[in-house]
């Protein structure tokens, strides 16, 4: 590998061991290589930091464990520890396809934009779930093309200096903190470039867990919120955090 990766990839983790393992597999996969990893950890009560660990040897890894229990606290940390100039966020338990990095990085490198969207596809591969990533893949766009902006979740490429530049994750946010880092470039006028050509797989596990048609409710209502106030922070639906929330009923 450089001495300074073309690109960090920024994960924040709690109780991961079981997801974390196959986006590290993927990682190694990748036809690219010019990357780092850091893995923010807020005090796993499992192997997580063992599992990741495993990887050292055939990733370049910065283990990272903090007190805080807080996705955007965890994020930000990860982009201070960063050593290049693009951050990719990614939550624990996204998997990527082999060619991803490099497309991004081809893309960082022609066009030097400051903000990429990834597009979403959903891990378990139903006629229903494809419809509705559709869908919401179509709303995004929309909402984009209409100068209201809107990411597809947590994978988002941004370019270091201008997270910084506008005040990186909201801290206090209690979701939609990742459709607010967008909202906050597009103050900045910056705009989200979209990238088609580049999916990142989306679990399916919080729907699988706690319910399709409940967590679609509690989607589109955090989406009308964040449409109109731009950061929610604080709501009377429960977001459960961490692995072990929806690992546990696994067998």
């Amino acid at each position: 590998m450089l001495s300074i990766p073309l690109i960090s990839i920024i994960t924040p983790a709690l109780n991961e061991e079981q997801d974390l393992p196959n986006l590290l597999n993927d990682l190694v996969d990748q036809t690219e290589k010019r990357f780092e990893v850091v893995v923010v950890d807020g005090k796993s009560e499992d192997h997580t930091k063992e599992k990741v660990m495993n990887f050292a040897k055939k990733l370049s890894v910065k283990f990272i464990v903090v007190e805080k229990r807080n996705v955007s606290f965890q994020r930000n940390t990860g982009a201070a520890n960063a050593s290049s100039d693009y951050l990719f966020f990614l939550d624990a338990d996204t998997r990527l396809e082999k060619d991803c990095i490099k497309k991004i990085v081809k893309h960082t490198l022609k066009d030097g934009k400051l903000l990429y969207l990834p597009y979403i596809v959903p891990s378990r591969q139903t006629v229903f779930n494809r419809f509705i990533f559709k869908i919401s893949v179509w709303g995004v766009v929309a909402l984009n093309k209409m100068n209201k902006p809107y990411s597809f979740g947590p994978a988002i490429v941004i370019q270091k200096k201008l997270f910084e530049r506008i005040g990186k994750f909201d801290e206090q946010a209690y979701v939609s903190e990742d459709h607010n880092l967008v909202i906050k470039a597009h103050k900045a006028g910056v705009k989200p470039t979209l990238l088609p050509d580049v999916s990142t797989i989306y679990s399916m596990r919080r729907f699988e867990s706690e319910g399709m048609f409940k967590v679609m409710g509690q989607y589109a209502v955090f989406i009308i919120m964040t449409l109109f106030k731009g950061v929610i922070y604080k709501s009377s639906i429960e977001y459960k955090m961490g692995g072990q929330e929806h690992n546990k009923n696994k067998s």
